[in-house]
């Protein structure tokens, strides 16, 4: 753990079974995913959420969850759809809680194909209100949310809703893949940008055409450059393997130099 900060795994079924032992010694975290799947929230979602609260008692290490993102939008103009996001999120939310999870990701669902002058401003005001209201209305809980990146082609959006918003529970998750895909800017300026609200990193690798969640090194991208860039803000965020496989997982470790136990 010395020669390495927090590291998280994002693996489910056979490829989590391999993982069981270093989760239960606490080498590694784990983000959950599974509870993002629409197929899943349509269904027996509690049956997977007992069974994941016996598990979650076993793993000494911190749990977080990946909240739903197909098709919902806080600052949708349609009504049902920012009301059927609120449920998502709402459920999302509780599940957190449930698993004592200490972080829970949301993307941020900016549209860049949204052209219109006005959009902007529109999706910065109507996601300040629904956060704003969303974090008051669960005070209580310890969770925090974090905003991630997906088609966004800048961090500056971001860190103006954050600043707006204002909230310590509300900070920022760098998906450094969908940058390397989507940013019109460099990655050194993501943490530059973001700051201190730049709180966790989900890294996996591509080549520049989609999202491929490959092991570290198997890319294109320079993470290199990009763990200087962090460590040069003075930032420490805990790093999230968003890949398939176990063995990817260890690859990647491999690659970025960090130990694996």
């Amino acid at each position: 753990m010395a020669n390495r900060p927090q590291v998280l795994l994002q693996l489910q079924g056979a490829e989590l079974e391999q993982a069981q032992a270093l989760l239960m010694q606490g080498h590694f975290g784990l983000e959950i995913l599974d509870f993002a799947r629409p197929a899943l929230l349509a269904g027996n979602w509690e049956q997977l959420l007992a069974q994941m609260v016996v598990w979650r008692q076993q793993w000494a290490g911190p749990i977080t969850l990946h909240g739903p993102f197909l098709d919902l939008s806080p600052a949708s103009p349609d009504p049902g759809l920012r009301e059927l996001t609120l449920h998502r999120y709402r459920r999302a939310l509780y599940i957190a809680s449930q698993l004592q999870a200490s972080h829970i990701v949301f993307h941020t669902q900016f549209n860049p194909n949204v052209r219109e002058p006005a959009y902007l401003s529109r999706w910065l005001t109507a996601n300040t209100r629904f956060w704003s209201d969303l974090l008051e209305e669960t005070e209580a809980s310890s969770v925090t949310v974090l905003l991630e990146n997906m088609w966004d082609p800048r961090p500056d959006h971001i860190a103006s809703l954050l600043a707006a918003v204002d909230n310590p529970r509300l900070c920022s998750c760098l998906d450094v893949a969908h940058a390397h895909l989507y940013s019109e800017v460099p990655l050194s300026r993501w943490p530059e940008v973001l700051a201190d609200k730049l709180i966790y990193v989900h890294l996996s690798d591509n080549r520049g055409q989609w999202d491929e969640h490959l092991a570290l090194g198997e890319g294109e991208i320079d993470f290199a450059a990009l763990l200087q860039s962090i460590s040069k803000c003075g930032l420490v965020p805990w790093y999230v393997l968003e890949v398939s496989s176990y063995s990817a997982a260890m690859q990647s470790l491999r690659f970025l130099g960090w130990d694996e136990n």
